[in-house]
């Protein structure tokens, strides 16, 4: 359900690459299931006055973006084992120097590879 809400109102919600914002792609998506607070939104988009890196040296629960904002509150179910991972999951992930969230397409454990919809080309 999840896979083909994003496939159909992607387009709609991030149609270009300058005007995308995973999160916001993440938001416009769960709002067809689920009715998001504003904390739940804020907490998707990472919006905090801390130092982003600061707080994933820590291992805070503000990084995690999108995972955060529906384990919280128990809206969502983690994930901790990757085997458990399938298509239509949320996911939130960063680099040394950026943070991304979007849908997983598929996952491929044995060569370490993930396939996302999301607002980034790439994805």
């Amino acid at each position: 359900m999840v896979i083909n809400c994003v496939v159909k109102n992607g387009p709609k919600i991030s149609p270009t690459y300058e005007k995308a914002v995973c999160t916001e792609l993440v938001i416009g998506v769960l709002k067809n299931f689920i009715k998001l607070t504003e904390e739940d939104k804020k907490r998707i988009r990472i919006i905090t006055d801390e130092n982003i890196y600061q707080l994933r040296s820590t291992n805070s629960p503000i990084p995690k973006g999108v995972y955060y904002a529906l384990t919280k509150n128990g809206k969502g179910i983690p994930i901790s084992k990757l085997e458990n991972v399938q298509p239509g999951d949320f996911v939130q992930f960063w680099t040394l120097t950026w943070g991304h969230c979007g849908f997983v397409k598929s996952i491929d454990i044995a060569n370490k590879t993930m396939e996302l919809y999301s607002s980034f080309p790439s994805t």
